[in-house]
């Protein structure tokens, strides 16, 4: 902070700049006297410290300051501080995709919270387990809990939980194709947020709003919800969430073959992302700009943004982006008659999705692939693909009519196919 008491005013740093560093500064008292007399650093104050390691993406420091946390507020019989950093941990976990730890520190924190009469702390580690059972597709179970979670904060009048509750439920009845469920969650989001007068927060619901309004081919909704949250972050001077919604304008435009908008608006967005140096949305709009330029037929330019963007997810560890770069790639590819080139792209877009998660992009990518090599006439490979997409479907409850028939002619041709070899394998 020295560069307060610099002499020339230029030179000094600014008040917003200062606020924020300050901001950061864990206050809690340094240390106490634990049992014995011997003097520890409170738990409160290693639980500021994780946070903060945790803001700056070092999550091993993080993770180190949570269990000292963790021990210390044991020894003293510190409850709120033994479930907070239970609940950091269990974030530490869920990142990391132990989701078995994860659960298990999330649902101790919600016993400890509720037993010390803590509802918004039992509230937050509802909604942290909830995110568990999110990212591993046990959708039923995940809407339970945060269905829980919106309950609890519904009945203490926090709004700001209210809305957060609410987004989460949106996205799971997303997920489970309860489309009229997630606009009614998305819409209470966005109706607390500008009742609250949380400009950013209206916005980003607007933005979730106009993906899911897209999903339903409702492209006027869509997209006089992207231009809303266009203005609103634009005017609140939110770059970031700006160029978002523009990227959302832009697949809108090149879904109904506005080309010229499409390219604009991916560009602005690019151009903003790289400024603010956000590597995963310059990524998303190269990604937008490499299937525009695939539309016409711009071959080396869409090659050339989707190998961007696929290295900018990849340099982040983003596997599920870098799984669409290269399924985009993939497809290009497949165009361009380059089969072997797809189907390397293909593959390695799966091992992508399995890194992160993403059970329903790898469906498509697997069927893509299936029918890749059944152009190619490679039909047991097709049928391999295929068998493993249709498996997946099944246990994730999703059903997929065009899936089960070719697989099922698949499955006919190759027995036919087996049954004439051994016809025709003389008896030895």
């Amino acid at each position: 902070m020295s560069d307060c008491w610099l002499s020339q005013p230029a030179k000094r740093i600014e008040v917003l700049s200062f606020r924020r560093k300050v901001g950061m500064m864990p206050s809690q008292i340094p240390s106490s006297n634990a049992l014995g007399g011997q003097k520890v650093r409170s738990a409160e104050l290693l639980i500021n410290l994780a946070q903060m390691y945790e803001s700056r993406d070092d999550r091993a420091m993080a993770e180190s300051h949570y269990r000292s946390a963790l021990d210390v507020a044991t020894r003293t019989n510190d409850e709120m501080m033994k479930a907070s950093a239970l609940l950091g941990l269990g974030e530490i976990y869920r990142f990391h995709s132990k989701y078995h730890e994860a659960e298990k520190a999330s649902l101790e924190a919600q016993k400890i919270f509720s037993h010390i009469g803590h509802d918004m702390g039992a509230a937050s580690a509802l909604v942290h387990r909830g995110d568990v059972y999110h990212a591993l597709s046990k959708y039923q179970n995940a809407e339970k809990v945060y269905a829980e979670a919106h309950k609890i904060h519904s009945r203490i009048g926090y709004d700001v939980g209210i809305a957060w509750a609410s987004l989460c439920l949106g996205h799971v009845y997303l997920a489970q194709s309860k489309h009229r469920e997630a606009e009614g969650a998305f819409l209470e989001a966005y109706e607390i947020h500008s009742r609250v007068g949380n400009d950013k927060g209206a916005a980003d619901a607007l933005v979730i709003l106009a993906e899911l309004y897209r999903r339903q081919s409702r492209i006027q909704d869509a997209e006089k919800a992207f231009k809303e949250a266009y203005e609103v972050h634009s005017r609140i001077g939110d770059d970031m969430g700006a160029a978002n919604a523009l990227n959302g304008l832009g697949e809108i435009f090149l879904d109904h073959s506005r080309h010229h908008e499409a390219e604009t608006a991916f560009l602005e967005s690019h151009k903003v992302f790289s400024r603010v140096g956000d590597t995963l949305g310059a990524a998303n709009a190269l990604c937008g700009l490499g299937r525009f330029y695939q539309t016409q037929s711009r071959s080396k330019d869409a090659e050339k943004n989707l190998s961007d963007a696929y290295k900018l997810y990849s340099a982040t560890g983003a596997y599920s982006g870098a799984g669409n770069a290269l399924r985009d790639l993939g497809a290009l590819y497949e165009d361009l008659g380059r089969s072997e080139e797809a189907e390397a792209s293909y593959r390695q877009a799966i091992t992508n999705y399995e890194l992160g998660d993403a059970v329903d992009r790898k469906v498509l990518t697997l069927v893509a692939l299936g029918k890749l090599q059944y152009d190619r006439n490679r039909y047991l490979e097709a049928e391999e693909a295929l068998t493993e997409a249709h498996a997946i479907m099944i246990s994730i409850d999703k059903k997929s009519d065009e899936v089960a028939q070719l697989l099922s002619l698949l499955r006919i041709f190759n027995s036919q196919s087996r049954s004439n070899e051994e016809m025709d394998t003389p008896n030895s």
